[in-house]
């Protein structure tokens, strides 16, 4: 009868054991596999002084260190040109980060520079940006000497893993910020200047020092 029981308890013990070690196996792959999610909406200052809103998405299932939090993957981004008011959306994987926002007349453009493997997917562009346009419902991608000439602000959300916590805390919206007002997803305190852009390179530098054409920018200006 005691040999009953203590095979018994052992079934118990064995079960307990079993069961932890699914959860745990299941914790671990939710650290190394689950995508989570962040949605908020963000405002944009055009270099024409307008503000337009954006909604904005992004998927956490990117790699990371054992027990870290996973980075960015895909994301989405919506807005409503001021010209038109149809809802024009943005769509990319983790390659490429948001620059800037900007409007040729009544064309939105869109700058935005590789991350990641990127860099390499995106074939080395030197400087490390990509312009696109969308025209007649689709997005394409235009050559970047067509900005030669103008100083551009950054005016978007560029690393969203570092602005999580304050995307959250200001109740997931990101309000129109002040020049000059720092911002853990942003690029701060630069200005990019297209007037000293001579040819835009690809495959050619893979890695730092790169032509990023920044400067410093004064807080206010």
């Amino acid at each position: 009868m005691a040999g009953r029981h203590r095979q018994l308890r052992s079934r118990v013990r064995m079960r307990r054991v079993s069961r932890n070690l699914e959860i745990g196996i299941a914790l671990l792959a939710c650290l190394t596999g689950c995508t989570r999610s962040l949605r908020w909406s963000e405002d944009v200052r055009l270099p024409d002084g307008r503000v337009i809103t954006l909604q904005r998405y992004q998927e956490f299932g990117g790699a990371h260190e054992l027990l870290q939090e996973p980075t960015e993957s895909d994301y989405w981004l919506e807005f409503k040109p001021p010209d038109s008011g149809k809802t024009v959306r943005w769509s990319s994987d983790r390659t490429l980060a948001t620059v800037a926002l900007m409007m040729d007349g009544t064309v939105p453009r869109l700058l935005l520079t590789p991350q990641f493997d990127g860099v390499y997917t995106h074939k080395c562009p030197d400087p490390p940006y990509l312009l696109y346009e969308f025209r007649n419902g689709r997005w394409a991608s235009v050559p970047l000497a067509v900005l030669r000439g103008m100083r551009v602000v950054p005016n978007m959300t560029y690393s969203p893993s570092d602005a999580r916590a304050e995307i959250e805390s200001s109740g997931k919206h990101v309000s129109m910020p002040e020049v000059g007002l720092y911002s853990a997803g942003r690029m701060n305190d630069i200005t990019i200047d297209f007037g000293k852009l001579a040819t835009q390179t690809f495959g050619v530098r893979c890695s730092p020092p790169l032509h990023t054409l920044e400067e410093k920018r004064e807080h206010g200006t």
